[in-house]
């Protein structure tokens, strides 16, 4: 998807992800719809529990590794 597209798509989110996590996403990403859907998935589970660690890169490199 184009930049713009994976933008928008992050933004839908009912919890606001912020500058840098957004950026993050989409450089781990490279923007592919799977895997910005993985590290989306991962991040909103870890803003949902209140945790504000980062455990939530580790397990979502994890998740997209080939």
């Amino acid at each position: 998807m184009t930049e713009i597209e994976a933008r928008e798509l992050i933004a839908s989110s009912l919890i606001a992800f912020t500058d840098e996590d957004v950026e993050w996403i989409l450089t781990q990403s490279c923007c592919w719809l799977l895997l910005l859907h993985i590290l989306c998935r991962e991040r909103l589970f870890n803003l949902e529990e209140g945790e504000n660690d980062d455990n939530w890169y580790e397990e979502g490199l994890r998740q997209i590794a080939p």
